[in-house]
């Protein structure tokens, strides 16, 4: 019989003999365990009945019992309760038809002499049931606790009676069978897997080894004397293969012939040949090479040879190296830096083949920057470190004036404060720096490699620098040129460009420098609009004198013929009072126009009614409401104290912030002019200016005081009004506010101190 068949016929039985015993143990315990955990919830639900049931019992009536049975009933799902006397009579039952029998069984006579809760499973029917028993006690009075559930007689108690409760058990029996059916099917898997492994173990463990050393000695018997068994464990099989393994080889060395022998000796002078071969061109390669060799111990560390280029390279003799540590090579390590020993023992782990940046140190201290390839040989069966060094100082100090120059190149290119920007010869832009990206709103990724210049040129500029200048348009120069053209930036603003390009030497490139000339073309503009106006005041300043005394002569003639007239209802009499009343309303106007374009000193300033310079001054704007269809409402508050200010620059504020207004009601609407005392500040004087305009964004009203800032198109306005209006309110001590909201119009604040001596800094305005 096979030793396989032999296992079987041993570990089947031993596995049904486990599981036949564990499964009776088990359900013996599962049983026990479930009917004690009903009898332990039935007296749990009696125990939290107790005071209560002390009272019934003390009542001695089934109308007080019934209900609390009826409870229990319910709480426990039992099948029937019953309260008993002493002497054994049913006191109540929730089976009514059983009250007032006298239960006199064994089973009850126990319960009802036990003074400790009494357990029993019994048949009634034919069906499991669990009786338990309960004494239902009564303290004295002097016991501060109520009825409870007695381990036994106390004293000071009396006992009232007892609760009988019978409860099914059929459901525990099912909970039991499917439990112990688990259970059972966990047994067999484990019981049974662990007999299959047991199988499998003595298999693989006594089987196989005993298999492979009768194959081994059946081998041996054919004459295959060479033969080696493997030993895969030192117990007695291990044993008795290690055995045989050397009874094979003394077989095999005792017993080779002749001729194998001489194959061998043959074999091994075609070996050593092959080798003096190898190391003949080894030495030719070693020291004809045209880098510098190190062999090193990789055990010791120590040199072992060194080729002529080595020895150049250190400045040191063969013969004075060898048998020195590797150590010597290198300087020592700076902080942060690796070590030559740690490097070399990071090759010893096995990663070779990296090329390695180090310095080396010279016989005369100089210090070399050297690229090594590091690799892990075995000569002879020895470790070496084989360290190939190729000098690379001098292309180091190259990179360094490299990175050098380009460094200052990228250095002047980002700061020159111009935008600048590289062009390849397809007009693309491969390099722009940071004014480039604030010019043009695009990021530099967005900008380098995938826009051309062009893209930036106004088309109809393009055009002209294309035909007009000679300009091509993939190379853009071929000597230092400068242009004049509008850019158009990403939100789609035109700028005013002045471009300085030229071709680089000896490439198909063009560098371009941008100048931003905007600004000073709004200045430009602004310088020839004020020498207009300057113009023009001089001319209206001429035109007043010269209007003026004619204007003078029908004054007085009117004025004389007025007064010689006695009948008011004279037909002549409205016309010459009209007459009157316009040519006084001219020579205001006259004398307003006079004072406006005198040029007066900015220093100069006097006691001044603010009311009447702001009448004046809207005497002047009167017209120009009319025909922008916007209604004048003065907010005068009279007797307001005299401010010190320059008249001329006073009315200048309000023409200026009545001209904004004007130009915010292009449809018309209301401007309203205000004067009174600071409801803010005590000691100053208001003058408001409030129009039923556009508004201002929330994003422009910080702008809207710098000079040259304008929202008006090109040619209708010069930015300078409310940057003037301002200065002039700082210089007189006086602050400026704001209120604005988009839709719903403007109002600006001016407020001037009343007692001030003159025009002095103050603190800025307030937006």
């Amino acid at each position: 019989m096979k030793l396989l068949t032999k296992l079987f016929l041993f570990f089947v039985p031993l596995t049904l003999l486990l599981i036949g015993s564990a499964a009776i143990i088990s359900r013996s315990g599962m049983r026990r365990i479930l009917v004690s955990e009903v009898n332990s919830r039935g007296l749990a639900q009696i125990s939290g009945n107790t005071q209560a049931l002390s009272r019934a019992f003390e009542s001695k009536t089934e109308a007080a019992l019934l209900p609390l049975l009826q409870s229990l009933k319910e709480q426990t799902q039992g099948a029937q309760v019953a309260a008993l006397a002493q002497t054994g009579r049913v006191m109540a039952h929730t089976n009514v038809m059983e009250k007032n029998k006298i239960y006199s069984n064994a089973l009850t006579t126990r319960m009802l002499r036990s003074d400790l809760p009494v357990s029993q499973e019994t048949d009634v029917k034919g069906e499991k049931i669990l009786a338990l028993s309960s004494p239902v006690w009564r303290e004295e009075e002097e016991e501060k606790e109520d009825f409870l559930l007695s381990a036994g007689d106390k004293p000071k108690k009396q006992r009232l009676g007892t609760i009988i409760l019978q409860m099914p058990l059929i459901r525990t029996l099912k909970l039991e069978n499917r439990l112990f059916m688990r259970q059972m099917a966990l047994l067999i898997l484990a019981v049974g897997g662990l007999s299959l492994g047991l199988i499998f173990f003595a298999i693989f463990v006594i089987l196989r080894p005993a298999r492979r050393l009768a194959a081994g000695i059946s081998k041996v018997s054919e004459g295959q004397y060479g033969l080696i068994v493997p030993v895969v464990a030192q117990d007695e099989l291990g044993q008795l293969t290690a055995a045989f393994n050397r009874m094979a080889k003394n077989l095999s060395d005792t017993t080779v012939s002749r001729d194998t022998l001489v194959e061998e000796v043959a074999e091994r002078r075609r070996v050593e040949a092959a080798l003096r071969e190898t190391e003949e061109k080894f030495r030719i390669q070693f020291e004809g090479a045209m880098d510098a060799i190190f062999l090193a111990d990789a055990e010791t560390g120590l040199l072992i040879d060194l080729n002529i280029e080595a020895a150049k390279l250190v400045g040191w003799e063969k013969s004075e190296l060898i048998g020195r540590h590797q150590r010597i090579l290198h300087p020592p390590a700076r902080p942060g830096e690796e070590s030559s020993e740690d490097s070399f023992k990071r090759q010893l782990t096995g990663q070779q083949g990296r090329l390695l940046e180090m310095q080396v140190v010279t016989k005369t201290g100089e210090i070399k920057e050297v690229a090594i390839m590091a690799n892990l040989l075995e000569i002879r069966g020895r470790k070496v470190l084989q360290g190939i060094f190729r000098d690379v100082t001098e292309r180091k100090k190259a990179e360094i004036e490299l990175r050098k120059r380009e460094e200052l190149y990228r250095t002047t290119f980002e700061t020159t404060g111009m935008s600048t920007v590289l062009l390849e010869e397809d007009a693309v832009i491969s390099l722009a720096n940071a004014e480039f990206e604030r010019l043009s709103g695009y990021s530099k990724p967005e900008i380098e490699g995938k826009k051309k210049w062009t893209e930036f040129v106004v088309k109809e500029d393009l055009e002209r620098m294309l035909t007009q200048h000679g300009l091509r348009r993939e190379h853009p120069a071929a000597a230092l040129t400068q242009y004049e053209f509008h850019f158009i930036t990403r939100s789609g603003e035109i700028r005013n460009i002045l471009l300085f390009i030229a071709m680089i030497p000896s490439t198909k490139r063009s560098i371009a420098s941008l100048m931003d000339i905007t600004e000073r073309k709004r200045l430009e503009s602004s310088l020839l609009q004020s020498e207009k106006m300057s113009a023009v005041g001089q001319l209206a300043a001429g035109v007043a004198h010269e209007i003026n005394n004619p204007l003078g002569i029908i004054l007085g003639f009117a004025q004389s013929v007025v007064k010689r007239i006695k009948n008011e209802n004279d037909p002549l009499a409205l016309p010459l009072k009209t007459i009157e009343r316009e040519a006084v309303r001219c020579r205001n106007l006259v004398q307003n126009l006079l004072v406006f374009s005198r040029a007066s000193n900015s220093a100069q300033s006097d006691a001044v009614d603010l009311n009447a310079a702001a009448e004046s001054a809207l005497s002047l704007i009167l017209a120009q409401t009319k025909t922008h269809n916007v209604e004048l409402v003065q907010e005068l508050v009279p007797g307001l104290p005299r401010i010190r200010v320059n008249i001329t620059q006073f009315q200048q504020i309000l023409i200026n912030l009545a001209n904004n207004s004007i130009d915010a009601m292009p449809q018309g609407g209301t401007l309203t002019i205000g004067t009174s005392l600071s409801r803010k500040r005590s000691g100053y004087v208001e003058l408001r200016v409030r129009d039923t305009g556009s508004g201002i964004p929330k994003e422009l009203q910080k702008k809207i005081f710098e000079p040259f800032f304008t929202t008006k198109e090109v040619g209708k306005g010069t930015g300078l009004g409310l940057s003037l209006v301002y200065e002039i309110v700082q210089k007189h001590g006086g602050t400026i506010e704001l209120e604005s909201e988009e839709g719903r119009g403007t109002e600006f604040t001016v407020s001037l101190p009343i007692r001030s001596a003159g025009m002095s800094a103050a603190a800025p305005a307030k937006v």
